[in-house]
């Protein structure tokens, strides 16, 4: 596969060295923060073009912190555009490495002001991330989605980050989203919220064909287990902690007690509710997803045999082919992306067995 690589629109890739490859992530039960996607390439530094102490260089004079990296695949859509965060000489190879990252890093890690009441934990983080000019970001479907089942669950909280707030903004992100069974991540450059819905339909219309499987693994992982949650509300003049009784019961008495982190919700919090029948239903969903062992699927693909763009949380299956090469049914799952590692000749994929 030939990737076109271009520095500030300037096509450099002749002096590249190393393949492009990036990776997506997210939790399988929802406590991680967003993963920013991050690229390393490595430059033949000819006639120091890329060494920025050299007259002959592309960065001779200027910050390197302000060029912009291009990767296009061979059919020339971009496959990956940022800034460069680090820039390295190294002396003994005579190469330079240079290091790009999603410009949102730089907005995530900042604390911020935000006081407004009455709204879904979804409709706080689309209008923090408009507060803060990342509207160009939001994936609208995914957030109206989750907008619209918390709205019916009646889940309504109040957001009260004072200017003396030392939360960061991402941090502050990531805390609705599980609070409420969602799921914010980054993919394809869009910000999407996934609501973890166990009544939803999945429909896949992606079937990985057998000949493009390099390898595949099927595992599973009891150490993902979460049965119980807590929120801890005000109630009068005093506290009271929302748990599970009946939802999750079977799974407590076979594998014991794993519960998520409690979260708090009282008036000294940052985030407060009273909304107790939707945060019943959130911690049912959180638990739905989590309350049981889950089947996992690693597969390498070949890109050359099977072109897809695939992102994270992305559902799939595997043709019925792949049944005879293994000789067991998987073909018979459909399977949701958690991990995503592509380089330019494979991309290897972790999904988890849908419920």
């Amino acid at each position: 596969m030939a990737y076109t690589y271009k520095l500030d629109g300037v096509d450099i890739s002749e002096y590249v060295s190393s393949q492009f490859s990036y990776s997506e992530e997210v939790s399988l039960i929802g406590e991680d923060t967003i993963r920013l996607p991050s690229f390393t390439i490595e430059l033949w530094n000819y006639i120091g073009m890329f060494n920025k102490y050299s007259p002959n260089s592309m960065f001779y004079g200027s910050n390197p912190a302000e060029g912009i990296i291009k990767v296009y695949d061979e059919l020339g859509f971009v496959r990956y555009t940022e800034k460069i965060r680090d820039w390295k000489y190294d002396r003994t190879t005579n190469k330079v490495s240079i290091t790009s990252v999603n410009s949102l890093d730089s907005i995530f890690d900042k604390t911020f002001i935000y006081l407004t009441s009455g709204l879904t934990p979804a409709e706080h983080i689309r209008d923090i991330l408009i507060l803060y000019d990342l509207k160009s970001y939001i994936d609208y479907h995914t957030f109206n989605n989750a907008i619209a089942i918390q709205q019916t669950e009646g889940l309504l909280v109040d957001c009260n980050y004072y200017i003396d707030n030392t939360t960061t903004l991402i941090n502050a992100i990531q805390e609705l989203a599980e609070m409420s069974g969602c799921d914010c991540f980054l993919a394809g450059n869009q910000i999407k919220l996934l609501q973890h819905n166990p009544d939803e339909v999945i429909i896949s219309e992606i079937e990985i064909n057998y000949y493009a499987i390099q390898s595949l693994v099927l595992y599973d992982d009891s150490g993902n287990i979460k049965n119980q949650y807590g929120y801890t509300v005000n109630v009068g003049e005093g506290e009271y902690t929302i748990k599970d009784y009946e939802y999750s019961r079977t799974s407590r008495q076979k594998y014991g007690e794993q519960s998520y982190s409690s979260i708090s919700l009282t008036n000294s919090s940052q985030i407060t509710s009273i909304a107790l029948a939707g945060l019943i239903d959130a911690g049912c969903k959180r638990l739905h997803r989590s309350q049981e062992p889950r089947d996992y699927l690693q597969i390498t693909i070949v890109n050359s045999l099977y072109k897809y763009p695939f992102q994270v949380m992305d559902y799939f299956k595997l043709e019925t082919e792949v049944d005879n090469t293994i000789e067991c049914n998987v073909s018979d799952y459909t399977w949701q992306i958690l991990r995503i590692n592509f380089n330019e000749s494979i991309t290897e994929i972790i999904a988890a067995r849908c419920i």
